[in-house]
C-alpha cells in the first residue's frame, strides 16, 4: 500500500513540477526576446546577453585584443564612483576566460534602473500560474469520480480492480456470479462544483500582469490602445516597466559608441515579436451585413 501511496505521490510532485517549469521557462523566454538590438559585433551573442540581464542584473562589454567586442557576465568590485557605480570589473567565461577591467575601457549593461534580474519575479509568476493550472486539473479530475463507493470488506479488492478499470476507459468490466451487484456495495455521490472556468479567468489575470510586469501589452489592453511603432503613456504599468528596462538599454549603448567610435549600437523594443499577443482578445473586425433589396 505504501509503495501505491509514494507512486501517486511522486506522479503529484512530477506533474507539479512540469507545470511550474513550464510557466517559468514561458516566462524567461518572453523576458530574453523583448529586446532587438543593433549594430552589435559579430563576436557578441545577443541571446546571450540578454539571458544575462535576466539571469544576473548586468553584464560587461567590452573589447578583447584577440577574440574582439564581448558581453560577458561579470563580478562587479570597489571602490564605487560618485554614482555607486563599480570602477573595477572582472568579465569571465565558463569555459574558464576570464579578464579585468574598468570603467575606462568596458561598459556595464543594467537589466533594469534598479540594477535587479528578473530571476524571483519569474519564480513568482511561475509559483501562481502553475497552482492555478494544478488546482484546474484536480477540479477537472473531480468531475470525473463524483462519489463513494462503500462495500463489504471481501469485495473491497474486486471493486477496486474494477473500479481501475473503469479509469482506464476500458468499454467492458466482467464479474463473478459471486458478486451481488446490487447489494454488496453502495455508491455515495460527492458534489463538486466546477470552477474551472472562474480559475482559467484568474490564471489569465496572472498571465496579464506578468506580460505588463515585462513591458508586453497584454490582451487586456483595450483596442484603442494596439500596440504602434512605441508605447503611449495610456499603457501603464506595461510602458511603465518597459521603459525601465529599455532606458538602461539605451543608456548603455550610449556609452559603448562614446568609448568605442567605430561602433553605432542600438536597442529597440521588439514590437514585432508581441504585436500578436497584444492583438489577442480583440473582438475580431467585420464587414456589417447588407440589407437584402
Amino acid at each position: 500500500m505504501s509503495r501505491v501511496k509514494n507512486r501517486k505521490l511522486n506522479e503529484t510532485l512530477r506533474k507539479n513540477n512540469r507545470s511550474y517549469i513550464h510557466f517559468y521557462n514561458r516566462f524567461v523566454n518572453m523576458a530574453v526576446t523583448r529586446f532587438k538590438w543593433t549594430g552589435l559585433p559579430d563576436t557578441i551573442d545577443e541571446r546571450y546577453l540578454e539571458m544575462n540581464l535576466f539571469g544576473k542584473g548586468y553584464c560587461l562589454f567590452f573589447k578583447d585584443d584577440i577574440i574582439g567586442y564581448l558581453a560577458l557576465p561579470c563580478t562587479l568590485n570597489g571602490p564605487m564612483d560618485v554614482y555607486d557605480i563599480p570602477i573595477r570589473r572582472m568579465a569571465y567565461a565558463s569555459n574558464g576566460y576570464n579578464i579585468w577591467r574598468d570603467k575606462n575601457d568596458s561598459v556595464i549593461i543594467y537589466n533594469n534602473s534598479i540594477h535587479a534580474n528578473y530571476v524571483l519575479d519569474g519564480e513568482y509568476y511561475a509559483d501562481k500560474l502553475y497552482q492555478l493550472d494544478r488546482a484546474m486539473d484536480v477540479n477537472a479530475a473531480q468531475q470525473k469520480f463524483p462519489f463513494f463507493v462503500k462495500c463489504d470488506d471481501d469485495d473491497f479488492l474486486t471493486l477496486k480492480q474494477a473500479m481501475e478499470k473503469y479509469e482506464g476507459f476500458q468499454p467492458f468490466i466482467f464479474s463473478t456470479k459471486s458478486m451481488d451487484l446490487k447489494n454488496s456495495f453502495q455508491t455515495f455521490p460527492v458534489t463538486v462544483p466546477y470552477i474551472c472556468g472562474n480559475l482559467n479567468t484568474l490564471k489569465q489575470s496572472v498571465w496579464d500582469e506578468a506580460l505588463e510586469f515585462l513591458g508586453i501589452p497584454s490582451s487586456r489592453e483595450k483596442k484603442e490602445r494596439k500596440i504602434t511603432s512605441e508605447l503611449s503613456a495610456e499603457n501603464g504599468a506595461a510602458a511603465s516597466s518597459q521603459n525601465s528596462d529599455l532606458f538602461m538599454r539605451k543608456q548603455a549603448c550610449r556609452m559603448i559608441n562614446a568609448m568605442f567610435p567605430e561602433l553605432n549600437v542600438d536597442c529597440e523594443f521588439n514590437y514585432d515579436a508581441f504585436k500578436d499577443i497584444a492583438a489577442a482578445g480583440e473582438p475580431e473586425e467585420t464587414e456589417p451585413e447588407r440589407e437584402v433589396e
